[in-house]
């Protein structure tokens, strides 16, 4: 990789083989350099690749912005969640992350608290992710010396579940939140109530809803089931098919896209799940 330009000893901008633009970060990185040099390998710690949600110009902004630790913190959250999610989780998501996190930083250094919407839905709906939130607060604390409120687990969260979408957006993850929150109340309404937040079919269905969005903003079909097995599926289960395409017309309307008949039979094998769950639970 050549300099393109020096912004300070530990940040610059290099151009790769095939011409692309990155950003490098490493102490000692910039020191004594001069544009139109070879990157020195060694004294690399982290490569940034821009994208359209963070162009090269917002990158620099935020590594000069963001302390040091705040960003080791967010590297070790980012590692964490690729060894613990099973989904993927982009690289992109470790710049927005230091950046909450730093800002979380400041207002707790300044006095000042705020609460997020979704915070019980986040909780329950991610609990992985939630659970890594909760990591990067105690991290944070022993990297900085502050003590993040609680409440900061939910947003934090929203940032690693925001990494798994293509060309996602905060945003959108809290959309898909509340969207989440209420396909999980239409099951359980339908059922009296009877469907647990917190089971392990409920994670399931969440889970299975979740892929199904990504899929879906991607252009992409859930694998075909033979024919005999789909007609199998909603003979047997006339009910919680009928339930499955309710959520699939919730999912439709919010997020304009159509949900296949296969889809649709997918769905409700996991509206069975619940609805075996809840009835084992109440009788």
């Amino acid at each position: 990789m050549r300099i393109l330009k020096i912004f300070n000893n530990s940040v610059l901008l290099a151009e790769r083989e095939d011409g692309s633009e990155v950003v490098i970060r490493g102490p000692g990185v910039g020191f004594s350099r001069s544009a139109g040099e070879l990157v020195d390998d060694a004294l690399v710690d982290k490569v940034y690749v821009p994208s359209g949600a963070t162009p090269v110009e917002r990158v620099v902004q935020l590594l000069l912005e963001i302390r040091p630790e705040i960003l080791a913190v967010a590297d070790e959250i980012l590692e964490e969640a690729r060894g613990g999610l099973r989904a993927h989780v982009s690289e992109h998501a470790v710049l927005p992350l230091a950046d909450h996190l730093n800002f979380a930083v400041e207002r707790a250094e300044s006095g000042d608290a705020s609460e997020y919407p979704l915070r019980w839905e986040v909780g329950t709906l991610y609990p992985q992710e939630t659970a890594l939130a909760h990591r990067a607060i105690a991290l944070v604390e022993t990297a900085v010396g502050v003590r993040l409120p609680d409440s900061e687990a939910g947003p934090l969260a929203l940032h690693l579940v925001n990494g798994q979408i293509v060309e996602g957006s905060m945003a959108l993850a809290a959309h898909m939140t509340d969207v989440l929150a209420r396909c999980l109340t239409l099951v359980s309404e339908r059922w009296a109530g009877a469907v647990e937040p917190e089971g392990i079919d409920a994670s399931r269905f969440v889970t299975h809803v979740r892929y199904l969005i990504a899929r879906s903003l991607e252009g992409k079909a859930a694998p075909a089931l033979d024919v005999r097995v789909a007609e199998a599926l909603r003979t047997a289960n006339s009910t919680e098919y009928a339930v499955a395409s309710e959520v699939a017309g919730v999912l439709e309307e919010e997020f304009e896209f159509a949900v296949g008949e296969d889809e649709r039979l997918y769905l409700t094998v996991h509206v069975a799940r619940l609805a075996a769950r809840s009835e084992s639970v109440s009788g």
